[in-house]
């Protein structure tokens, strides 16, 4: 068995597969080939392997184990793509897994904030702003761009690594209308986005204050004396940062995404809209926003319950 994974391991690596991947692969293929010698007997011969046997493994993780969908489907691509590897090498004449089903799995929809969390958000961010004047008067600049980047982000619903990349000849803002280019969405295509009032004057607000500075980027850092452009890593910082501070621990920049498109959509726009806005090149992709997803199972659960409660109350 050593022999068969050092050698699907190489092909990986010249694959150029990623490193996790390629030890979440062998990792499946080990499994596997331990399972199917104390079940049969066998030992290392993938000839004797059958279509049936990864069926009935594919059975056992899901009854035995108890593993997640997502677990299993993961362990048959690994093994799709091993036994692949050994047709290629004429260890076995054909895939025996080519043809095996993946587990059906319930599409999530996507995680975005619900009313009050978005709330909760908002008040976070004044908080930020007043704690910033009362107390930290060195970093009312770095609090105003944080809370203008979180705003611009809910507004607009741009992707972090579009939003480092803006310039600021990106930006177009007048008294009452305004728009920002993202030259370099997803798969190289731009597209133009218009800004709403609150990102409108949330960029404002940090334009006013940004540093000086011959960088062209709209969002740098500014707690040190050689400004630099704000990375990824920076961005995904600050909005953990102040989703702690409303109570929403695993807020990420691609959850405000999601919410920006989600308030469209619950506030009637179409699904062709919402997707020139987020730059999908399929309206399929979109649609997900349009998947419950366990926020909104949960709420719809305990509307019953309340209804239920106010029955039992009436006959009181």
């Amino acid at each position: 068995m050593v022999s068969y994974l050092d050698g699907f391991r190489t092909y990986l690596d010249e694959q150029d597969y990623a490193e996790n991947t390629v030890r979440g692969y062998c990792s499946s293929v080990k499994a596997f080939l331990e399972w199917h010698r104390q079940t049969t007997g066998v030992k290392d011969d993938l000839s004797r392997i059958s279509n049936m046997e990864i069926k009935e493994f594919r059975e056992y993780m899901s009854r035995v184990k108890r593993a997640k969908a997502k677990t299993i489907n993961t362990k048959l691509s690994s093994l799709q793509c091993f036994f692949g590897w050994a047709a290629t090498q004429n260890l076995i004449e054909e895939n025996p897994a080519s043809r095996i089903k993946m587990v059906r799995e319930a599409e999530p929809g996507p995680h975005y904030l619900t009313h009050s969390q978005q709330k909760a958000l908002y008040r976070a961010m004044d908080m930020e702003l007043k704690y910033a004047d009362l107390r930290y008067d060195k970093r009312k600049i770095t609090r105003r761009r944080d809370v203008s980047l979180m705003t611009f982000l809910l507004n607009t619903g741009l992707r972090v690594n579009e939003l480092v990349s803006l310039e600021l000849n990106d930006i177009s803002l007048t008294e009452r209308k305004g728009s920002v280019l993202v030259r370099n969405g997803k798969g190289n295509k731009q597209r133009n986005i218009p800004l709403n009032k609150q990102a409108r004057i949330s960029i404002k607000k940090w334009l006013a204050v940004r540093p000086e500075t011959d960088l062209k980027n709209v969002w740098v850092a500014v707690e040190f004396k050689q400004h630099s452009p704000l990375g990824t890593r920076s961005v995904q910082h600050v909005v953990k940062r102040i989703g702690q501070k409303a109570d929403i621990p695993d807020l990420t920049p691609h959850m405000l995404r999601h919410t920006f498109a989600k308030n469209l959509l619950d506030n009637g726009q179409n699904l062709v809209v919402v997707a020139t806005l987020l730059g999908h090149a399929n309206v399929n992709t979109t649609r997900l926003y349009v998947v419950p997803n366990r926020q909104d199972l949960e709420e719809s659960v305990k509307t019953l319950n309340l209804s239920l409660e106010s029955e039992d109350g009436a006959e009181e």
